[in-house]
Order: C-alpha cells, then structure tokens, then sequence
C-alpha cells in the first residue's frame, strides 16, 4: 500500500493511501455494501441523500422508485 497505488475497491484495503471508505468507488458519501445504502457506486449523481429530479427516469435519491414527487 502506497499514496498513488491502483485502488481495488470492495477489499477492505486502502491500496492508494486515500483514507477514504474503501466501499465508496464514486466519492458520493453512501457506501455499496450490504449494510450501506448506495444504490450504484459507479455514479456519483445516485446516492440515499441526493434530491430526487423528477421526470429524468432516473432514482438519484436510491430509494427504488423513479422520479416521485418531492
């Protein structure tokens, strides 16, 4: 492990030195695991506290259902 080394997400190991969670590949804060809440980590625009934009067809606040009134 070292500051600049190829991140392999979804070990449990900091390769890059980042200090960030090693279960968050799009830096949005939620993390993909079983116990987190992040409905795709490969788009930093979807995560649980994201505002829903209505009428795009797209579930940016993860809650399963697209585009819901706020």
């Amino acid at each position: 492990m070292f500051p600049g080394r190829v991140e392999i997400w979804y070990d449990g190991k900091d390769q890059d030195c980042s200090g960030g969670s090693d279960f968050d590949q799009d830096g949005d804060g939620a993390d993909r695991t079983p116990e987190g809440d992040d409905c795709d980590d490969d788009d930093p625009a979807r995560a649980p506290n994201h505002e829903e934009l209505p009428g795009d067809g797209v579930d940016q606040d993860c809650d399963g259902e697209i585009d819901e009134a706020s």
